[in-house]
C-alpha cells in the first residue's frame, strides 16, 4: 500500500478480514510520507478498538503483528525497492483528497517510479483514479495497471441516500466488506441450457438477479452484465449467474457442486473481466428533458423517491471539491423547480468557479454564506421545510495561485479529516437543537451490519452526515444518542469497499455499477399498491415475484414492509431469509424492492 490517507485503515481492515475468512498467508506493507512509530500508534489502536471481542490467536491478530511499515516518499524509486515493490501481488495506490487533477497527478507520479524500478513488477498495480484522461495515461505507462474509480460511485449513493434512503441503504449494504447481503458469481455448468427462469427457482434463499453473459451488451455500457433478463432466456455455456444472498453458505447448500466465486476469496480463479469505468457519466439520467413551457414537470421520467413531496427543498450545508458533481446527479434525480439551499465559507467567485459551464435543468440553487456552525445562519435555512438535508465534509485545503493555477497544500490527512467530522458534528448537534430532534428516533440502527441507515418517516426531515476519519466512527459506536438525530454517511469506509471490490473481481463491481446507473435495470422502491389494485391480502415470496414480472418485467429482490401495528416500517431486507413459498399477510403501506427496467429514452 503506497501512501497513507483516510482510506488506509478501512483498506487495513478488509486485507485482514481477506485474511481471516480465506486462510491466506499474505503479507501487508506500508510505505507512506510519515514518521513509522506514528502510523503503527495509529493503526495499533484502531484495531485495538475494533477486534476488542476477537481472540489474540486469530488469523486476523497475526496478519497485523506481521504488517510492515516503511517511512520514505511513495515515487521515491530506491525507496520502492527497498520496499521490494517488483515482487508484490499487488500494489495498490489510493487517492488522496483535493483537487482531482491534482491528485492524478501523484498516482501517475508512483506509477511512473513504480516502472523504473530495476525488476519489472510482477503483480498488479491497483490506482485509483478520478479522470479517464488520467487512466488512459496509466494503463500505457504499465499494462497491468488497474484504475478504479470509487469516488464518483461514493458521490451517487450519497446522492440516492438524500432522494431515495432505502435503495442507497441497500446499495451500501452490498457495498460493506464487513456485513450485510453481498453478491456472488456462480459458474453453474449443469444448467446450461435452461432458462433464466428455471435458474431461479433452483434457489430457496439467494435470489438470481442475472448473468455475466459471453457478449458484451450496449444496454449495459458495453460490459457483459444482464440484470433482470426475460424468464425465457437461455443460459449458454461459459456464462456466470449474479446471485444476490445473506451469505455463502446460503448457496452452498443448495448448489454443493458449484464452483463459486466471492469477492472475499482471492485464491479464487477469476475470469478476465474488463473493469467498467465507474466515472460521473455512468450515474447520469439519460432520459431526454423537453424545455418548452408546455411540458408539465411530472411528464419527464426523471428518478425520483415515491414519497418525495413535490415542492419541498433540500439543504446542503458545506461544500465540497466534488460538489459539481453532487448537485449535476441530483438534477437529474429531482422534479423541475426543486430548490436547493448551500450554506458554506465558501466564496462566490470559488463557487462560480467550479460551477463554470454546469447548466442545470431541475435545480433552482439559493447560495447562502457564512459559518457553517453558525446557529443564526442555520436558522435562516427551510430546515423545517427541507425534504433532506445534507452535511458534507469540507476539508480545508490550504491554495495559493500562481500563474492562474491552484497549488494544493495539504496539511497532515489524518488531524484534516477529523478536523472536518468535528465541524460536521456540530452543525448535526446545532440543527438537532433547532428541529427538536434530541428525543426523537429519526435513525432506524440496521440490526446486522451497525450501519446508521434512515427511515423515511411521513413527512419528516431527514438528517445525514458525512463522516471521513475512523476515530469518528469510534465516537458513533459508542455514542447512541448521536446516532439518534442524524443518519451518518461514511464515505471512506465506502469508497475503501468499493475499491476492494473492483479489485477483487469486475464483474461483481461491474454488477454494482449497472444496478446504480439510470440507463440500466436499477434498484428501486415502489409502494405493493403499484402491481396490486387490492394491496393486501396473503402472498409468497414467488407470488410477488410472478406480478411483478407479469407487470412491467421488474424482479423482484426485497421487501421494506410495515410493523404489524403499522404505525412504523421495518428494516428493508434484500433477498429475505423466509421460506419463498409461505404466505404472508401484506398492507397498503408495504413496498416491494425491485431490480427495475429503465424508462425508454426520447428521441
Amino acid at each position: 500500500i503506497l501512501g497513507w490517507s483516510d482510506k488506509t485503515l478501512f483498506m487495513l481492515n478488509e486485507i485482514f478480514e481477506e485474511i481471516a475468512v480465506t486462510g491466506g498467508r499474505g503479507k501487508v506493507v506500508i510505505v507512506a510520507e510519515r514518521e513509522e512509530e506514528e502510523m503503527n500508534q495509529e493503526i495499533q489502536l484502531h484495531f485495538a478498538h475494533m477486534w476488542n471481542d476477537v481472540p489474540f490467536w486469530d488469523r486476523r491478530w497475526q496478519a497485523l503483528r506481521g504488517l510492515k511499515i516503511r517511512e520514505g516518499t511513495t515515487h521515491d524509486a530506491d525507496i520502492l525497492e527497498r520496499a521490494n515493490a517488483s515482487r508484490a501481488k499487488d500494489i495498490v495506490v489510493l487517492g488522496r483528497d483535493g483537487d482531482k487533477r491534482h491528485a492524478d497527478i501523484d498516482a501517475v507520479r508512483i506509477v511512473v517510479a513504480l516502472c523504473s524500478l530495476k525488476e519489472n513488477i510482477s503483480g498488479r498495480i491497483l490506482a485509483e483514479v478520478q479522470l479517464p484522461e488520467v487512466a488512459k495515461v496509466l494503463r500505457r505507462l504499465h499494462p497491468a495497471s488497474e484504475v478504479i474509480y470509487a469516488r464518483s460511485a461514493t458521490v451517487h449513493i450519497l446522492a440516492l441516500m438524500a432522494l431515495k434512503p432505502v435503495p442507497g441503504t441497500c446499495i451500501i449494504d452490498l457495498c460493506s466488506f464487513s456485513a450485510g447481503e453481498e453478491l456472488y458469481v456462480l459458474e453453474l455448468p449443469q444448467l446450461v441450457g435452461k432458462s433464466f427462469g428455471e435458474v431461479c427457482l433452483t434457489f430457496d434463499t439467494g435470489i438470481c438477479i442475472g448473468v455475466q453473459a459471453n457478449k458484451t451488451r450496449k444496454q449495459a455500457h458495453n460490459t457483459r452484465i444482464h440484470l433482470a433478463p426475460s424468464d425465457s432466456r437461455k443460459i449458454e455455456a461459459g456464462e456466470r449467474i449474479l446471485v444476490l444472498a445473506k451469505s455463502l453458505k446460503d448457496i452452498q447448500k443448495f448448489m454443493p457442486s458449484t464452483s463459486s466465486w466471492h469477492w472475499r476469496k482471492p485464491e479464487t480463479k477469476v475470469q478476465q473481466t474488463q473493469l467498467l469505468a465507474g466515472n460521473s457519466q455512468l450515474f447520469q439520467n439519460p432520459v431526454s428533458r423537453r424545455g418548452d413551457k408546455e411540458s408539465k414537470p411530472e411528464e419527464d421520467e426523471v428518478i425520483r423517491s415515491p414519497r418525495m413531496l413535490q415542492g419541498r427543498p433540500l439543504v446542503i450545508i458545506g461544500w465540497p471539491a466534488d460538489m459539481p458533481e453532487l448537485l449535476g446527479l441530483l438534477d437529474g434525480m429531482i422534479i423541475r423547480g426543486t430548490v436547493v439551499h448551500v450554506l458554506s465559507d465558501a466564496t462566490e467567485a470559488k463557487r462560480l468557479q467550479h460551477l463554470a459551464g454546469l447548466q442545470f435543468q431541475n435545480i433552482v440553487l439559493q447560495h447562502h454564506y457564512g459559518a457553517r456552525t453558525a446557529e443564526h445562519l442555520l436558522r435562516q435555512l427551510p430546515l423545517e421545510e427541507a425534504y433532506s438535508i445534507l452535511i458534507l465534509s469540507q476539508l480545508q485545503i490550504k491554495a495559493e495561485a500562481t500563474d492562474g493555477l491552484e497549488i494544493v497544500d495539504d496539511d497532515d490527512v489524518g488531524d484534516d479529516s477529523i478536523t472536518s467530522d468535528a465541524v460536521c458534528l456540530t452543525v448535526v448537534l446545532v440543527i438537532a437543537d433547532i428541529l427538536g430532534l434530541k428525543q426523537r428516533a429519526d435513525i432506524l440502527q440496521h440490526q446486522k451490519t451497525g450501519e446508521s441507515t434512515r427511515e423515511e418517516m411521513g413527512g419528516q426531515c431527514k438528517v445525514l452526515c458525512e463522516v471521513l476519519d475512523a476515530r469518528t466512527q469510534q465516537v458513533l459506536a459508542r455514542n447512541k444518542s448521536l446516532r439518534g438525530v442524524a443518519g451518518f454517511f461514511r464515505s471512506k469506509a465506502l469508497e475503501t469497499g468499493l475499491f476492494t471490490m473492483a479489485m477483487s473481481e469486475p464483474a461483481v463491481f461491474n454488477a454494482l455499477m449497472v444496478m446504480m446507473s439510470p440507463a440500466c435495470p436499477n434498484l428501486e422502491v415502489v409502494p405493493l399498491r403499484t402491481f396490486l389494485k387490492k394491496a393486501e391480502g396473503v402472498y409468497s415470496f414467488w407470488d410477488l415475484n410472478r406480478i411483478v414480472r407479469d407487470c412491467d418485467k421488474s424482479l423482484l429482490v426485497g421487501w421494506h414492509r410495515t410493523s404489524q401495528d403499522g404505525e412504523h416500517k421495518l428494516v428493508p431486507e434484500l433477498a429475505p431469509n423466509v421460506d419463498k413459498n409461505k404466505e404472508l399477510r401484506w398492507t397498503p403501506h408495504d413496498d416491494l424492492i425491485i431490480i427495475k427496467k429503465p424508462p425508454k429514452t426520447k428521441s
